[in-house]
């Protein structure tokens, strides 16, 4: 029996950066493994913050080493399925730290 693998996306939209071990970290979910992707994080100003074509890498919510506000930023995904779907989708995330 073959089950299709149903090809689905889910992107957090706020996570904590506040090195607790919880919520710490953002990154797209994926059902399935892509051929190709890519994720961009810019803040509201469009300069980007995070740039990656890695799937299993995720967001600490810091530029260049250096931890950023809290608040919103914007993310921007282009990925490929193993059966050649294209999906391009964009949204924001927001920061927040936990008191």
């Amino acid at each position: 029996i073959c089950i299709p693998v149903i090809e689905k996306i889910t992107v957090p939209d706020l996570f904590t950066p506040d090195n607790n071990s919880r919520n710490d970290l953002f990154r797209p979910v994926l059902s399935f493994t892509p051929v190709e992707y890519s994720l961009v994080i810019t803040d509201m100003k469009r300069k980007t913050v995070f740039e990656t074509n890695d799937y299993t890498m995720e967001w600490d919510g810091k530029s260049g080493g250096v931890p950023l506000g809290q608040g919103l930023y914007l993310w921007f995904l282009k990925v490929s399925s193993p059966s050649g779907r294209n999906f391009s989708q964009s949204g924001t995330v927001t920061i927040v730290f936990n008191q």
